[in-house]
C-alpha cells in the first residue's frame, strides 16, 4: 500500500553511517535498493567505497552569520524572512542509483 523511499538525505556523516549500518544489517544494498545523500561534507567520506554523495559547502561562516542575524531580529520582535544564498557543490558519488521501477 505504501511505496518505500527511493532516497534518504542526511544532515550529517554520523547519521549516514548509522543508517548505512542499519540498512546493511537488513540486507538492503546502497545504491541498488536505496540512494543515500549527505547534506554536509565529512573527512571520512574520502575512505568510503562506494564514494558518498554529499554537498560541499564553500564556507559555514556566512550561514552562521545569517543565523545569528535572524535570531537577533526575531528576539527584537522584527520579522525576518530574508533568503540567503550560500555557495555549495553537489559531489555525486556512488551512493546514488537509478530509481527502481514500480510494478
Amino acid at each position: 500500500q505504501i511505496s518505500p523511499p527511493t532516497a534518504i538525505i542526511f544532515g550529517s556523516g554520523p547519521t549516514y553511517f548509522a543508517t548505512l549500518h542499519f540498512l546493511l544489517n537488513r540486507g538492503l544494498r546502497v545504491p541498488r535498493d536505496l540512494s543515500l545523500i549527505v547534506a554536509s561534507d565529512d573527512p571520512s567520506f574520502s575512505e568510503c567505497q562506494p564514494s558518498v554523495s554529499h554537498i560541499r559547502w564553500s564556507c559555514t561562516r556566512p550561514m552562521v552569520n545569517r543565523i545569528v542575524r535572524w535570531v537577533r531580529n526575531i528576539s527584537e520582535g522584527k520579522e525576518d524572512t530574508r533568503q540567503t544564498m550560500i555557495k555549495a557543490e553537489f559531489v555525486e558519488g556512488g551512493t546514488i542509483g537509478p530509481v527502481a521501477k514500480m510494478d
